[in-house]
């Protein structure tokens, strides 16, 4: 999860995929920004519904559902300054994995590694 310091990574979340809607050549996602991993433009995203853009052709490769969560990454470049919030564009810039629920069986070594993640990152931080 080293990624999560590379320069241009502008913020890491642990989001839930609340709403998803399909206009023209894209999809728009409503994420409640459940943790801030790694801080950054967005000072304010921690609790709040943020809204993520991913081209249209790339839906059905990333399988994101409601409901589901999520550890995203943006970088600054993708990063959208919209009247009162911000908009994170999702491409190839960007990293996101599902995050196992608990107990979900398969996937606890991996629920523990992000969860592992997550706690250094917000004591430890970036080393660079």
């Amino acid at each position: 999860m080293e990624a999560a310091c590379y320069a241009r990574v502008d913020n890491a979340y642990k989001v839930q995929l609340e709403q998803h809607t399909a206009k023209d050549s894209y999809v728009y996602y409503t994420m409640r920004v459940l943790d801030v991993i790694k801080m950054g433009t967005d000072m304010d995203a921690s609790g709040q519904p943020r809204r993520f853009v991913l081209h249209a052709a790339c839906e059905e490769l990333l399988g994101l559902q409601d409901g589901e969560q999520y550890l995203v990454m943006t970088s600054d470049s993708d990063l959208w300054l919209t009247q009162d919030s911000f908009t994170y564009v999702l491409g190839k810039k960007s990293y996101i994995l599902a995050w196992p629920q608990q107990g979900e069986v398969g996937h606890q070594a991996l629920a523990g590694a992000l969860d592992d993640f997550s706690n250094h990152m917000k004591t430890v931080g970036c080393s660079t």
